[in-house]
């Protein structure tokens, strides 16, 4: 941290974003002087963000979502990260955190239906890997947003199933529940629910939810 602050100049914004990706999440957020090395961090990755790639976007929004809440701390960050993500839309091998990009910019800027069409594009190259966790985040972000596409929820309830093991009860709900406010059939939300795991009672499933809100606060709730 000392050497980013004295030679920030000598790192190049992907190196940036990933630091920035580490540390935010860990160092105290309240210290001036940490501030002061984020806010010129960040303007680096804004003013070299052309040399981004898809993974070193997805690294700049964590970073983002961690110290820019409000977007006070470094104006205009978001769409510039949105416009290289666009730059970016044809690239078709590179993977990168889709599930947490999403769950960002669907506080952001909600109504882009270019960009979310473009993540739910390049989802499908990611559906083999991702774990629950994963599938959660990407329907939540997607139903915050304005976007809609039948074939991924199509695509997400096909390789959801197929990780079912792997859901706790709570999980499979949250899935299930995102799935619905995108549009999902009765019949195909019949069928995922009748398949997954009881759901908790009542009483553990309102504490998950206070649980849930506490983590995406921390993380994501107040960049709305």
């Amino acid at each position: 941290m000392a050497h980013v602050a004295d030679h920030w100049y000598d790192y190049p914004a992907m190196s940036l974003a990933e630091i920035g990706a580490s540390i935010s999440p860990v160092l105290p957020s309240d210290n001036e002087h940490i501030q002061d090395v984020y806010r010129t961090m960040l303007g680096q990755i804004r003013q070299d963000r052309d040399t981004l790639s898809l993974r070193g976007v997805g690294l700049a929004a964590r970073f983002m979502a961690e110290v820019d809440h409000k977007e006070y701390f470094m104006p205009g960050l978001s769409q510039a990260l949105v416009r290289r993500l666009m730059e970016l839309k044809d690239e078709s091998k590179e993977c990168y955190e889709v599930p947490r990009v999403t769950e960002i910019f669907a506080r952001r800027c909600p109504k882009d239906n270019a960009l979310f069409s473009t993540l739910c594009r390049h989802l499908h190259r990611h559906l083999g890997f991702f774990e629950p966790v994963d599938f959660v985040r990407f329907t939540r972000g997607l139903a915050a947003a304005e976007y809609r596409d039948d074939r991924v929820v199509h695509a997400l309830s096909k390789w959801a199933k197929k990780r079912l093991a792997e859901f706790s009860a709570h999980d499979w709900d949250s899935f299930c529940t995102s799935l619905d406010k995108l549009g999902a059939t009765e019949v195909r939300l019949g069928e995922l629910r009748k398949l997954g795991p009881a759901p908790p009672p009542a009483s553990l499933l309102k504490l998950g939810e206070e649980r849930a809100t506490r983590s995406s606060s921390a993380s994501m709730s107040a960049t709305a």
